[in-house]
């Protein structure tokens, strides 16, 4: 957002993807003009628009999280630990009757990814441990 004598600038964003787009742009910028127009004051309003994209963090949902914990065998416990969020919390996001946000979403997707290839590399060097102590014995 710029403000200016002469103008205000702003970027407006769609946050979730709507069923019908059809006139999302439209409905951006009258919802954008509908909020600001009392602040204008005889400056003009330049609207930025910034369409819903797609993200990988957009699978997540309540039983998205309920499955990588049971992957990955943690608790709400641990969640309250490691992430922060309390039990309540975690408890609401995983009844599915909070509709998490993207940020809630990111946080999650990239929290149990991130854990999974923790636990890859673990496997990897454990597994290349256990050949060279194999090579060893077999060398002996």
């Amino acid at each position: 957002m710029k403000v200016t004598d002469h103008e205000i600038i702003i970027q407006t964003s769609q946050l979730q993807k709507l069923e019908n787009e059809s006139n999302i742009k439209e409905l951006l910028v009258k919802v954008t003009e509908d909020v600001f127009s009392p602040f204008l004051y005889g400056r003009r309003l330049r609207i930025g628009i910034k369409l819903f994209i797609p993200t990988n963090t957009d699978i997540v949902d309540a039983q998205w999280i309920l499955d990588k914990m049971a992957q990955q065998k943690l608790k709400f416990e641990d969640l309250e630990r490691i992430l922060g969020i309390e039990k309540y919390t975690l408890s609401v996001y995983t009844s599915g009757k909070h509709k998490l946000n993207r940020a809630e979403k990111g946080l999650f997707f990239y929290f149990f990814n991130y854990r999974n290839l923790v636990i890859q590399i673990k496997a990897s060097i454990k597994n290349r441990e256990n050949k060279k102590e194999e090579e060893f014995q077999q060398n002996q």
